[in-house]
């Protein structure tokens, strides 16, 4: 189990080193730095104070661009998906209702961070200072059924998932998605 200081350390390391980077280079944009006043407006828009650790991250060290598989989005604005969108962008979207599925409700405080590509998220709960990491994998979900099948437990941290990719393992298999129940 890492600590917050332990990874937001070795992130810092690497970021000064020029090596904090994606494992897949797909997502483009800037990864200043966002300013205080730019994440207390995210805050707001999500209802919710941000995990520390990713408001360090995002106010000390970079906009996104780095971590698992694509990578994580910028908050607001830096790297985007395939649809253009940053995380703030994807969440108001993933919050929108659906005309054409009545099951659709996005879990808000769950905030898709991560992109794996296939429309696939790690998100981080921010209704806990801990950050807990949660998969959306709407593949398998079959229609006209409610969504709790796409959301899967992974990490309990921000800090034990971040370090696992630190380390360079797999994160897969260090943390298996489970069912929320």
């Amino acid at each position: 189990m890492s600590t917050d200081h332990d990874v937001f350390v070795a992130l810092k390391r690497r970021a000064d080193a020029g090596e904090l980077k994606t494992d897949e280079p797909l997502l483009k944009g800037d990864t200043s730095p966002l300013d205080v006043q730019t994440l207390a407006a995210v805050e707001a828009t999500l209802g919710r104070p941000l995990p520390s650790l990713l408001f360090r991250i995002y106010s000390e060290i970079q906009n996104g661009g780095f971590g698992d598989s694509y990578g994580f989005l910028g908050l607001v604005g830096g790297p985007t998906n395939e649809f253009n969108l940053d995380a703030i962008g994807l969440w108001k979207a993933c919050c929108e209702p659906n005309p054409n599925d009545d099951f659709w409700d996005w879990p808000k405080h769950l905030l898709p961070i991560g992109h794996l590509g296939c429309g696939m998220y790690h998100c981080i709960d921010c209704s806990t200072q801990a950050g807990a990491i949660v998969l959306f994998e709407p593949n398998p979900h079959e229609d006209e059924e409610p969504w709790d099948d796409a959301f899967f437990a992974v990490c309990p941290s921000l800090a034990d998932y971040l370090d696992t990719w630190l380390r360079g393992e797999n994160i897969w298999e260090v943390f298996p998605p489970q069912p929320i129940a």
